[in-house]
């Protein structure tokens, strides 16, 4: 027998769905899952979203020489730590990356010959207009409501990989202006010396006062993230 899952995720985000010993993994977009059923009966599909990699794992999996080129290559390349977003005043992109409320679901059904289910889910994801991050939702057609079961969970461990981007990046700057600063005060020309100090200083005053700015907003927003979830989504 056939179980065919006709699954779609709206937005980019991976999803795991496992039933009867078979696992797949779903990314944005429309997908078809043909499942092996051996026999007649009743059986579950689990669905949740797959957990990013944290960045604090990938540090202390490979270690500080290798982090500093892969942050400075891969990571930037890909946009995940976008350095000019520290700048623009309205910078709130960051908040698309983040998800702090995940969905389980699990899915009762009973199979006894070939059978099609819709699955539609709906991630998380930030809303600039209401100031927050949607609800997530699954929605299964071909299946009693009865029969499906959900949790929802909260993660603001998003916010923290967040956090450790900016202070990467404000090291990181450090770093390069303190190489500057070596290199003007080896030419030995005053004027070279107190021209870098002025603009490193400068630049490094300005970038910090941003950062903290940042780091407020990431407060602020995580601070409503957990209020609204204990009050509409948890131990529903």
């Amino acid at each position: 027998m056939k179980l065919i899952l006709n699954c779609e995720v709206t937005t980019s985000s991976k999803w795991k769905i496992s039933c009867a010993n078979q696992n797949f993994i779903c990314g944005s977009g429309k997908h078809k899952l043909s499942l092996d059923i051996d026999t007649c009966g009743w059986y579950e599909i689990d669905i949740e979203e797959k957990a990013k990699t944290p960045l604090v794992s990938l540090i202390s999996a490979i270690g500080y020489p290798v982090i500093m080129l892969i942050l400075v290559i891969a990571l930037f390349l890909s946009e995940q730590l976008p350095l000019g977003e520290l700048f623009k005043s309205d910078g709130d992109s960051w908040a698309s990356r983040i998800r702090p409320y995940s969905l389980k679901s699990k899915i009762k059904i009973q199979v006894n010959n070939d059978r099609k289910i819709s699955i539609k889910i709906y991630p998380c994801e930030y809303q600039r207009a209401i100031n927050n991050w949607t609800k997530p939702v699954i929605e299964v057609k071909r299946v009693s409501p009865s029969n499906i079961t959900q949790q929802f969970i909260l993660d603001t461990s998003g916010f923290k990989y967040e956090k450790i981007s900016c202070y990467f990046w404000l090291s990181l700057l450090f770093l390069l202006f303190a190489l500057c600063m070596l290199i003007a005060v080896k030419s030995g020309v005053l004027w070279v010396i107190i021209v870098c100090a002025i603009l490193c200083t400068a630049a490094l005053t300005g970038f910090s006062l941003k950062l903290f700015s940042k780091m407020k907003d990431f407060k602020t927003k995580q601070t409503l993230a957990i209020e609204w979830f204990a009050k509409n989504l948890a131990d529903k």
